[in-house]
């Protein structure tokens, strides 16, 4: 979310729901949501409580002039607010993190994924855990 959403300047705002459930103290249900500078928000979920999926989608965005769904399967698909759908060809496919660390660090390729954006991810985890722990309070941060 923060990648694809790196226009929309730093978050400001974390409100979350985090609860261990079925798994001991395992975060097994949660639900993270963002504000950006721009005014931007993002609501980040996952739960491993629920059943039966309520999507076949692995993710979604969805805006005031259209939407793009990522499928389980990675097929990527564009909707207009008009309604006219594009399958866009790209399809999504996990990239071999360690791989990928192996061959940065032999100076092969560049890193997927930088310290600074690890950084910034464990900071929103920081600022969520944070507010679960307050019921869900809003907290202000600058990430």
């Amino acid at each position: 979310v923060l990648t694809l959403l790196a226009d929309a300047g730093k978050v400001v705002l974390v409100s979350a729901d985090i609860r261990n459930i079925k798994f001991g103290n395992a975060d097994d249900h949660f639900i993270i949501n963002l504000t950006f500078e721009n005014g931007t928000r993002a609501s980040i979920g996952k739960s491993d409580i629920c059943p039966i999926s309520p999507s076949k989608n692995k993710w979604f965005i969805i805006g005031d002039n259209g939407s793009l769904t990522c499928e389980e399967s990675g097929k990527l698909i564009a909707q207009n607010s008009k309604g006219k759908q594009k399958v866009l060809d790209k399809i999504i496919r996990p990239k071999n993190i360690l791989k990928n660390f192996r061959e940065a660090i032999q100076g092969k390729t560049e890193l997927l994924v930088t310290g600074r954006q690890s950084l910034r991810t464990i900071q929103i985890f920081d600022a969520a855990r944070k507010s679960a722990k307050k019921n869900g309070q809003t907290i202000r941060v600058t990430i």
